[in-house]
């Protein structure tokens, strides 16, 4: 099934890239290299990577490490591209075509390379991994931790500013905009970081700290600092969090 729906997302996407090099001509070139030239869908993504982070060194290295066996050891990198994709798309407004997130979407990117670096760290080469996201943060203005669990569905809409901290857990159809911190409180060791359930959607500048448990189809209002659990279907705003009846 996800080979299927890989390839027809991947022929979509070239589709959508010779329509736009008729209609937009000064970008034929962008198209034809970051697209066109390419046979799959992995070989496209990696060179649209390169071109995004602006920095070869960091690609080269993630090369040398995962090319050969990431994919082997973690089948489920090209399907949860693919799925990002098409998640970015049915939930964004502004995404109207599948090459969208490919070509502008930085927290689409920082999706992929993360995968990457956490695979890398699951491998016990956690050294490697943390320079790897250290080079991502400065790029990108995203920092998150290779321990940190990320499952699928996630969307980072605009992106800058997000943290998320080691023992941070993000299960499923999670919505998080710009300057996000999902941080600890001070604790120095353990388990000291947020999990995030199902369909929670978490707005621009808010702090959710602590190892707490926001519940499912949770909602948290722009600017709240979330210092308890939130059970489900609750709407938290406020500085601390309070739970409002209101939806935002």
């Amino acid at each position: 099934m996800f080979g299927k729906k890989i390839k027809l997302i991947w022929n979509t996407i070239k589709l959508e890239a010779k329509l736009l090099t008729d209609y937009e001509p000064i970008l034929k070139k962008s198209f034809f290299y970051r697209f066109l030239v390419h046979k799959v869908f992995n070989s496209s993504l990696l060179y649209i990577l390169t071109k995004a982070l602006k920095s070869k060194p960091i690609i080269k290295t993630i090369n040398i490490r995962t090319i050969n066996n990431m994919y082997a050891y973690n089948p489920k990198l090209t399907p949860n591209a693919i799925q990002d994709i098409f998640i970015f798309s049915l939930k964004d407004p502004i995404i109207n075509k599948y090459i969208m997130p490919m070509l502008y979407l930085k927290g689409f990117h920082v999706l992929c390379i993360y995968r990457l670096y956490s695979c890398i760290w699951n491998q016990n080469s956690q050294f490697l991994s943390t320079y790897i996201q250290n080079k991502i943060s400065v790029v990108l203005n995203i920092d998150i931790h290779p321990a940190s669990y990320i499952g699928n569905e996630i969307i980072f809409d605009h992106a800058t500013g997000i943290v998320i901290g080691e023992t941070s857990i993000l299960k499923k159809s999670i919505t998080i905009l710009q300057q996000v911190t999902l941080g600890g409180t001070g604790k120095l060791k353990g388990n000291r970081h947020p999990k995030i359930n199902e369909e929670v959607t978490i707005g621009a500048g808010t702090s959710v700290l602590g190892n707490i448990k926001i519940d499912n189809k949770v909602k948290i209002g722009a600017g709240t600092v979330v210092l308890h659990s939130i059970p489900k279907s609750k709407t938290a705003v406020g500085i601390p969090a309070k739970l409002t009846p209101h939806e935002f």
